[in-house]
């Protein structure tokens, strides 16, 4: 599994590794072992053509025997905007193996341990066939 740009990782979970990669916008820190915005230009790409094929699609999956990771319900807000005052998790609008946390007017994004989504409820990783993923307004 070889790793050729810059937002794309090796996730191992005991002896079994995965492929994946960090959502549009962000690239893999090596240092903080976390997806994290590119503001600075650390990781400059024209387009993100990052191959998933070793990853099941999770919404496939859904279907028959999948993880039956919950639908969201209405979308997730887009990217938070953070400042000095309002520490926090947040969901991420598309993956729920995400999330973003402000921390001291900083913006990362976090990916929960395999299997898990952020559930917006506990705002802690769970299961993903026990996490809500995304607010429900309703």
């Amino acid at each position: 599994m070889a790793i050729d740009d810059c937002a794309s990782y090796i996730y191992c979970n005991g002896v079994d590794s995965f492929r994946d990669s960090c959502p549009e916008s962000t690239y893999f820190d090596d240092r903080t072992q976390e997806c994290a915005f590119d503001d600075a230009g650390v990781c400059l790409r024209e387009s993100i053509s990052v191959s998933t094929e070793e990853l099941p699609d999770q919404q496939a999956s859904q279907g028959g025997e999948g993880d039956g990771a919950p639908s969201p319900s209405s979308p997730a807000q887009e990217r938070p905007h953070c400042d000095t005052t309002g520490d926090g998790d947040h969901p991420h609008p598309q993956r729920c193996e995400y999330f973003y946390r402000c921390l001291g007017g900083y913006l990362t994004i976090v990916r929960c341990p395999y299997k898990y989504g952020w559930d917006f409820p506990t705002k802690q990783c769970q299961p993903i066939t026990e996490a809500q993923c995304f607010r429900n307004n309703s």
